[in-house]
């Protein structure tokens, strides 16, 4: 948890950094990507392994907070600022209560690694959906 901690320091701390090297448009497709991968890669059961993707996730999610609160920040008009903000944390919720407890029956019938590598190989097939309906669309 300490390792964890520092990398989520770490992270967060050069999160413009990263920022300026994608650039905001690239962000979501890599972060999703690399969220896919560290999923998939629980298929491997080894411990070491799945203590690398616990800490590589944690600091993902903290060079992303930063980032997409900026982006958030320059794309909505600050009168509406609050209440979008509030509907995506309330969706944001509404979704976890469907996904923990899908999850936990996942793990209960599959078990801990080929439950999050199956999420991941699931999350990949959307992804991939997605950027090809996104790129058909900019045509």
């Amino acid at each position: 948890m300490i390792a964890s901690a520092v990398f989520q320091i770490i992270g967060a701390k050069i999160s413009p950094q990263i920022e300026r090297w994608a650039g905001q448009a690239n962000l979501i497709l890599y972060f999703s990507a690399l969220l896919c991968g560290l999923l998939i890669l629980s298929f491997v059961n080894q411990l070491p392994l799945l203590i690398g993707c616990f800490i590589t996730l944690n600091t993902l999610v903290s060079v992303s907070q930063p980032i997409f609160s900026n982006y958030f920040n320059a794309l909505i008009p600050s009168s509406s600022r609050a209440t979008l903000l509030s509907v995506s944390s309330m969706l944001f919720s509404v979704a976890m209560i469907v996904l923990f407890p899908l999850s936990g029956w996942l793990i209960e019938r599959l078990r801990f690694t080929v439950s999050f590598g199956a999420m991941g190989m699931v999350l990949s097939l959307v992804l991939v959906v997605l950027v090809i309906v996104m790129k058909r669309r900019a045509r």
